[in-house]
């Protein structure tokens, strides 16, 4: 008998195809597989395979769209595969009614979410969008915020990249309102405003100080 054994330590995206072709995996583990030796015998092949998954789950707050996966590269896209320029954060503001999608890069793999639609932004959205502003921006202390008209009975969120509220306040007959950020981590936020039909939205960025 010239039965041979080998082991092999693989390491993979998404799934694996066994030497022999007669098995796909899509987990990480110990496998035996076999395939004929140069004699015609059978050579027993042990695979301690890992297999380096990408998460792909999307959270949705439209207009507003996060990608959960934590310390990757980002890339989002229109569902016809054209690259948003300059969109590279896990957060991503849709300004215009559509479908979106992300590319991302985690544990040396690379993938693409599913598609997204977004309906609920209109002409007169996209108005009170550009007349809805923050400042100073960035800012390590007091944000101020500027709806464009006044709110009579609203919402204010201020959410991290991974869709978690870090800041919320209500809005009664106000068209401006003075937040303080000193207690908001460093990093990459979205502001949003919600005046009872639609909500708006302004990416905002905390340091720690502007000195």
């Amino acid at each position: 008998m010239n039965h041979t054994s080998a082991t092999l330590n693989i390491s993979d995206c998404n799934n694996y195809s066994s030497p022999s072709g007669n098995f796909n995996w899509n987990a990480s583990g110990i496998y035996n597989d076999t395939i004929p030796n140069y004699l015609g015998c059978d050579s027993i092949i042990t695979i301690n395979l890992t297999i380096n998954l990408v998460d792909t789950a999307i959270t949705v707050n439209s207009p507003l769209l996060y990608a959960n996966a934590i310390g990757a590269n980002y890339q989002w896209i229109y569902c016809d595969s054209a690259l948003i320029p300059g969109e590279l954060n896990p957060g991503f503001i849709a300004t215009a009614n559509g479908s979106y999608s992300v590319i991302i890069s985690q544990n040396g793999c690379v993938d693409t979410s599913l598609c997204y639609s977004i309906f609920n932004v209109s002409i007169d959205e996209n108005t009170f969008f550009n007349d809805f502003i923050i400042f100073p921006n960035p800012t390590s202390n007091k944000l101020i915020t500027s709806f464009g008209t006044i709110i009579s009975k609203g919402h204010l969120v201020i959410s991290n990249t991974l869709g978690k509220n870090v800041y919320e306040q209500e809005i009664l007959n106000e068209s401006t309102k003075e937040i303080s950020v000193e207690n908001i981590s460093e990093g990459i936020y979205f502001v949003t405003v919600f005046d009872g039909k639609k909500s708006y939205c302004k990416k905002l960025f905390v340091v720690d100080n502007l000195d």
